[in-house]
């Protein structure tokens, strides 16, 4: 009998807001965040802003969300519930009842419209919106965000979201407020992985053994289309279609065919739970379940009704196909039971989902180009696919042209959440300035590695791969430039260290320029790694002046393999100080760069070309500013040495 370890149960013990004041922090952070199935922003100026939402709304959450919303700018928000857009009375389900997902094929039509999936809420919402046209955005439902915009038709460009927050212990979470910047590169990691795989294998203690396999190009294709921000598509069928399309995908190139074999087991779906039931796949056909109680008896029911069905684009008859398998990313998101069995949701359960870590899969057939709902039409054919849940799922991926398995998923822990983040800091001591190594995971709590043993150095930052195992860093140690001067730095020096503690100079990369606007020099942010090279954004001071420094910003690339070598570097500066508040302040006449993000990473690990790069900056030492550019723009600075 095998035996799996996991770490035990957790789970948040949040408490009913009783004022609005509970709920304004969390509001304002989401009407800036701009990531994922529950971000709010960005506000425009003067919006008007509509929330369809459902009979249970709280009230402190709508107060909160509607002042934090006009604090941002907006001039309008209102709240209409579904009911009043269907015409229908307001229902309650409970997740005892994870059975009636398989009704939702025939009898309860699944189209990702509401909340509560009401049969005509996009018609209702349509009509609403025409009627006032004077909103200029809607947030409605609660997953589907590419369906949800389609539905609007020609009002598709005011979708802004869906709205999960009716529920005050869902809008509480601290998932939603989980920095955008992390779970990106939590994300791209799993991302770049997939473009290099060669096989899949998908195993649970719920019994779930799934494999398949994939050519390059395939896994490189689906790289590209698999991306949704906090909803991840694992399985290629899926990700190449044309109905998950997150990238334009052209109706006729046929998506990758689906050809997975295997068990698939689970105790719960979006709906609910239900007893264990197992599905049997041979290259991505169901072809037999076992168990299930009633959920497994109706698709039983629908799999001998619609045999002799043949979907356009599958390779042979059969209904049900596995067309989902989605692991969903949200960090610290949970399962929330205030209202699990009196739920105004129809999907009481779908709010595990978000789960970092848990898949869900499903069975039905995907929508790829108009040949398939004409089928569907012509044969009256229910359309749309149904759920199983799997909480403690290991994903892994074999590298093309190795023996090595990547897991991307362990017993349900998304294994990119382990890697641990350096953070590498300046502190002014009795001595001199000494340079700190600290690890952190989350940027909330941090653990301290321990500081260097050179007596005074600054601008000390890691390189974000390991060269033989060997930590790199460019530092800039501080000497005494000329007499009665204090400590400073000309030149930026490559280091080396196996442990962040003990770190040996190799050689200086640069030096300053005399009479230029880098005369005493100093590394920025991180380097960026890109097709030509290491990406380095610098600070210069120009001292001839006299009385007056200036500190402005340059860029220089160095060597992907010898980060010693120097290709170029600008020769003017790309960044200098021109505002009142970059000219005034604690120290005057300073931008002094010291944080990245470049926004697209391909699959190999190199910022792609005409990505944007975001550049935070310190202004006169009292504000932090930010600029922006492109990648190719900050090369194209670059002169040759």
């Amino acid at each position: 009998m095998a035996v799996f370890n996991y770490a035990g149960p957790r789970a948040p013990d949040y408490k009913k807001p009783a004022e609005v004041a509970a709920c304004l922090n969390q509001a304002r952070i989401l009407a800036k965040k701009t990531h994922g199935r529950s971000a709010m922003g960005p506000v425009q100026k003067d919006d008007k802003i509509l929330i369809v939402s459902l009979p249970d709304q709280d009230e402190y959450v709508r107060e909160a969300v509607t002042q934090a919303f006009m604090e941002e700018g907006a001039r309008q928000v209102d709240f209409i519930y579904e009911h009043n857009l269907s015409g229908e009375k307001p229902r309650v389900f409970s997740a005892e009842d994870g059975w009636r997902e398989a009704n939702t094929l025939e009898n309860e039509p699944w189209d990702l419209s509401g909340s509560q999936f009401y049969s005509d809420i996009n018609a209702g919402l349509w009509d609403y919106l025409t009627t006032h046209p004077e909103y200029t955005g809607v947030f409605y439902g609660l997953g589907g965000r590419y369906h949800l915009k389609f539905q609007l038709k020609e009002h598709a460009d005011k979708f802004r979201g869906c709205w999960l927050f009716n529920n005050w212990e869902e809008f509480l979470s601290r998932a939603w407020t989980y920095p955008d910047e992390l779970e990106i590169e939590i994300e791209r990691k799993i991302i770049t992985a997939l473009g290099k795989a060669s096989q899949v294998r998908i195993t649970d203690p719920e019994g779930t053994n799934l494999e398949f396999s994939l050519a390059p190009e395939e896994a490189r294709r689906w790289q590209m289309t698999a991306w949704l921000s906090g909803h991840l598509y694992l399985d290629p069928h899926q990700a190449t279609g044309e109905e998950c399309a997150v990238v334009p995908v052209s109706p006729e190139i046929p998506p990758i065919p689906p050809r997975i074999n295997g068990i698939l087991a689970g105790t719960s779906n979006h709906m609910g739970f239900m007893p264990r039931i197992e599905f049997f796949f041979e290259n991505g056909l169901l072809k037999k379940v076992s168990d299930g109680g009633r959920y497994g008896d109706m698709i039983r029911e629908l799999m001998d009704k619609y045999r002799d069905v043949h979907w356009p684009g599958y390779p042979q008859k059969g209904f049900f196909w596995f067309c989902d398998c989605v692991l969903c990313t949200v960090v610290k998101s949970f399962r929330h039971t205030s209202d699990l069995f009196n739920s105004h949701w129809r999907m009481p359960n779908i709010g595990e989902r978000n789960r970092a870590g848990v898949f869900h899969m499903g069975i039905g057939s995907r929508r790829h180009g108009g040949r398939y709902m004409k089928y569907a039409r012509k044969h009256n054919l229910p359309t749309g696919h149904i759920h199983v849940h799997s909480y403690f799922a290991t994903y892994e991926v074999k590298i093309n042209g190795t023996d090595y398995w990547h897991k991307i998923v362990d017993k349900g822990r998304i294994t990119a959440l382990d890697d641990e983040f350096l953070v590498m800091f300046a502190a002014d001591t009795e001595s001199g300035c000494r340079l700190g190594t600290a690890r952190t995971a989350d940027f909330r709590t941090f653990e301290l590695v321990g500081f260097g043993d050179h007596p005074d150095i600054r601008n000390g930052v890691i390189f974000p791969r390991r060269f033989g195992g060997r930590y790199l860093r460019l530092d800039r140690p501080n000497r005494a430039l000329g007499p009665g001067e204090p400590a400073s730095g000309d030149e930026i020096v490559l280091s080396e260290s196996s442990d962040l503690l003990d770190w040996r100079p190799l050689g200086a990369v640069m030096r300053g320029r005399a009479r230029y606007w880098d005369e005493r020099i100093g590394a920025g942010p991180p380097p960026v790694r890109t097709r030509s090279g290491w990406l380095l954004i610098y600070h210069g001071v120009a001292t001839h002046f006299g009385s007056v420094s200036i500190y402005q910003a340059g860029v220089a690339l160095l060597d992907l393999d010898d980060p010693l070598r120097l290709i170029g570097r600008s020769r003017e500066n790309v960044l200098e100080p021109r505002t009142m508040y970059e000219a005034v302040g604690q120290v005057p006449n300073v931008v002094f760069p010291t944080g990245l993000i470049v926004d697209e990473i391909d699959a190999d690990g190199f910022a792609v070309a005409d990505s944007t790069v975001r550049v935070y900056y310190g202004a006169a030492d009292t504000s932090v500013c930010l600029a922006t550019g492109t990648v190719s723009g900050l090369l194209t600075a670059v002169e040759q040495a």
